[in-house]
């Protein structure tokens, strides 16, 4: 079967490498994230799965083979200031016209690049960055997902700006947040079709001292899903799309399908891990190898924790360590396992899927340090002094799948619930649909306490900082969370498509 390869050009050399902007640097001009040196915590960063249903005639063939491309690196976004301290630089929101299939695909792109720049500060930083919107009818904004920043920073849905307008970021990264997270657009009924057509890219917070891990190899594996036609265009989403949540016939890593990752025998690698998937869920697993949990969405966790497998719902990170135990020169597949996150038509269940290749160099082993006993105190948070419902839920409307919460679909006008600044709040996020829907919420880190299902309620053993918590159909999580700052804050499923439907609420946090 003949080769597909989304983001790629001739001879495996990735899109962004080619159609980046002034905007963008190479990893040569900051920390470098894949060419085997690690991220630097004394680096001034201030200077430089089953693919989907396919059986649609509209839809193109996937891409069933292994890729010989080696993972690429993600470009950086370049520091404009010279100040210390100071993070400035613009990002632009603008179609894009790249070569590939023997055609050409519109993206939408932050800067030229597919996936986005990505921005490396420090804890401390100020961070000051304009947003462009150069889209040709729609508003547009960039919501910086898992940083705890003010509301008017967070990028809401009521702060998108019109076509050719822009927007001054202005705020500060707070002390304790190092780790990995990332941006997208989040204007109201269109963050999924801005989100399919490109625009995403990671955001990583440096610690502000030294790093409690070693200096290992380090990789960021950004995972997103690409829907093609058969001309090479994106495809519109359908009924399907919008009933289960998009999920492409192309699955790619930093832009490259299949990409192969390089390691030496007996080394350590440090990877950061991001589903910016719209609505895949993966196993994440490497047969053979266990894996060392060491992060999740808020960062490092407490110890580390070895594992088979890390599993990510749409929009969660996880660091993780991944020694190299294989022999020089042999190769094995990294994987997502089967999972079945109750999809309502279409494939049910995703099956085994290869994403990537782990190759070992054919270099003499190496050794690296040992991965620390002890990463970072956490404190589990004391209980709220009340418990919030939170309930998502699937109507049918008009032979249209409708997505609520308590009830109603989001309404921009209407606030849901109120809060109080630097109190711990106390939530039971409750699904009773039919399909697995994971949690975010805006403006603070929270932790999972335990689950309910079948009326079996488990404490959850895993103490960690988190934004996101899948919920399983009939299944209730108790989450506690800090927050911060006073202001408006949304909640939501991050199935876009089920949050531009209506699966959204918000909360006032007031003093």
């Amino acid at each position: 079967m003949r080769r597909r390869s989304f983001l790629t050009l001739g001879a495996s050399v990735p899109l962004f490498s080619v159609f980046s902007s002034s905007g963008c640097s190479s990893s040569d001009s900051g920390p470098a994230m894949d060419s085997g040196a690690p991220l630097d915590s004394s680096t001034d960063t201030g200077a430089d799965a089953n693919v989907a249903d396919t059986s649609a005639d509209a839809i193109a063939e996937a891409d069933v083979t292994p890729s010989l491309e080696t993972l690429p690196a993600l470009p950086l976004l370049k520091n404009e200031s010279t100040t210390p301290g100071l993070f400035q630089a613009t990002l632009r929101a603008a179609p894009i016209k790249l070569p590939f299939l023997g055609g050409t695909t519109e993206f939408w792109a932050y800067n030229g690049s597919v996936p986005g720049p990505m921005v490396v500060v420090r804890e401390g930083d100020r961070v000051k960055i304009r947003l462009e919107n150069g889209l040709a009818s729609q508003p547009t904004i960039i919501h910086w997902h898992g940083l705890e920043i003010p509301p008017d920073q967070d990028g809401l849905p009521m702060s998108a700006i019109a076509a050719g307008k822009t927007f001054d970021y202005d705020f500060t990264i707070p002390e304790g947040t190092a780790g990995t997270y990332w941006y997208h657009p989040h204007p109201h009924m269109l963050t999924a079709e801005q989100a399919a057509r490109g625009l995403a890219g990671v955001f990583l917070i440096l610690p502000k001292g030294a790093d409690p891990l070693p200096a290992y190899e380090e990789k960021v594996l950004m995972i997103e899903d690409l829907k093609l036609a058969a001309d090479g265009s994106i495809a519109d989403s359908d009924a399907k799309d919008r009933m289960n949540g998009r999920e492409g016939n192309h699955l790619v890593i930093n832009g490259a399908e299949k990409p192969t990752i390089a390691i030496t025998a007996g080394t350590k690698q440090r990877w950061r891990i991001i589903n910016a998937c719209s609505a895949r869920f993966f196993r994440f697993t490497i047969p053979g190898h266990k894996l060392t949990l060491v992060g999740t969405d808020g960062g490092l966790l407490g110890a580390p924790v070895e594992v088979d497998e890390v599993f990510l719902a749409p929009a969660m990170r996880a660091e993780i360590i991944v020694t190299g135990t294989g022999s020089a020169g042999s190769r094995v597949a990294v994987k997502s396992l089967s999972y079945d996150r109750g999809r309502m038509i279409g494939n049910l269940i995703s099956l085994d899927t290869d994403l990537a290749t782990l190759a070992y160099r054919d270099d003499a082993p190496g050794t690296s340090p040992a991965i620390p006993t002890t990463l970072r105190p956490i404190t589990a948070l004391a209980a709220g002094p009340k418990v919030q419902r939170i309930e998502f839920a699937e109507a049918l409307v008009s032979g249209e799948m409708t997505f609520l919460i308590n009830g109603k679909s989001w309404d921009m006008a209407r606030i849901d619930w109120t809060e109080q600044v630097g109190v711990t709040t106390e939530w039971d996020v409750v699904n009773t649909g039919n399909m697995d829907h994971p949690f975010h919420a805006h403006g603070g880190s929270f932790q999972i306490v335990s689950r309910t299902i079948g009326g079996v309620t488990t404490p959850e053993t895993l103490l960690a900082w988190r934004d996101m918590a899948n919920t399983k159909s009939t299944e209730t999580v108790r989450i506690r969370m800090r927050l911060p700052t006073t202001g408006l804050r949304v909640v939501h499923c991050h199935i876009l498509e089920h949050e531009n439907q209506g699966m959204m609420a918000t909360f006032d946090v007031k003093a």
